[in-house]
């Protein structure tokens, strides 16, 4: 595939690394800002990736396939929205990409000199971004795991998937693993998970079999209420390979971190 990129080591030289903004599971997005070198040393670009839905919000543009910025209209959006989903309902989990372009005086910078920029300033610079494109990324489930999943559910241990990943995709990713398996069973997004009552929570968690969309808060209720709520209550043990799981894995009865992927955080956290 030509990219057209030419020499990426070349590319990089010419464009350094300013700021990285790492993966964050709250807004599901990690982003660089780097500074031209080459054609004006006062600008500045940022490139963002992550969910695609999270990444179409922050654009007001969009880059056409002549490479020409236009306004993204309200059809625009609803086109890349209906992309997704045929992408998400295979099973595809979509990547939003897009950037845009600064002055260095629009850039809070402690210091102009070592370009020093605080998180909490950054904030600002996430709007009017322009909208490059989505891509759908398949991983594949190993094959060992659906007779890992159906040993499990042999012996009376009851799967559930919580991902941050889209519901859709999500659902499909479940359904080859044997999580879900029949009609009765649920699934939600995190947003839809926290806006359950007591009462909702006593009727549909113990048939949850999917949350997809969540934040790291979620899944550690979620230990909790089945530790404590549920009716009989259950023995929960919980694997995780990243910070973001350290609170589910240390109230779990059992913390299971992925061995060599998983972050010392979560190894620390486990049992």
């Amino acid at each position: 595939i030509d990219l057209g990129a030419g020499n990426f080591k070349e590319i990089r030289e010419q464009n350094p690394l300013t700021k990285f903004f790492p993966f964050d599971s709250k807004v599901k997005r990690s982003s660089v800002l780097v500074r031209d070198t080459l054609e004006d040393t006062t600008k500045f670009v940022m490139y963002v990736k992550g969910a695609a839905e999270q990444i179409l919000s922050l654009c007001n543009y969009r880059m056409n396939k002549e490479g020409d910025i236009e306004e993204l209209s309200e059809d625009d959006k609803q086109s890349v929205l209906t992309a997704m989903d045929n992408m998400t309902c295979t099973g595809l989990r979509c990547l939003g990409v897009g950037y845009r372009i600064y002055n260095q005086d629009e850039i809070p910078f402690k210091s102009t000199v070592s370009y020093k920029l605080e998180d909490q300033d950054a904030e600002i610079l996430f709007e009017d971004m322009v909208w490059i494109g989505c891509v759908g990324i398949k991983d594949p489930v190993r094959k060992e795991v659906p007779d890992a999943v159906a040993t499990c559910q042999r012996a009376g241990i009851v799967v559930r998937m919580v991902t941050g990943d889209h519901l859709e995709t999500a659902k499909h990713i479940a359904k080859e693993c044997g999580i879900l398996t029949c009609s009765d069973h649920v699934c939600m997004t995190g947003g839809e998970f926290r806006e359950l009552s007591d009462e909702d929570k006593k009727k549909v968690l113990p048939r949850l079999r999917v949350l997809a969309r969540s934040k790291p808060a979620d899944k550690e209720e979620l230990v909790i209420w089945y530790k404590t709520c549920n009716e009989p209550k259950d023995i929960v043990a919980v694997t995780g390979d990243g910070a973001n799981d350290a609170l589910a894995l240390k109230n779990a009865d059992v913390g299971l971190s992925m061995g060599i992927q998983g972050t010392d955080v979560a190894k620390e956290a486990s049992d």
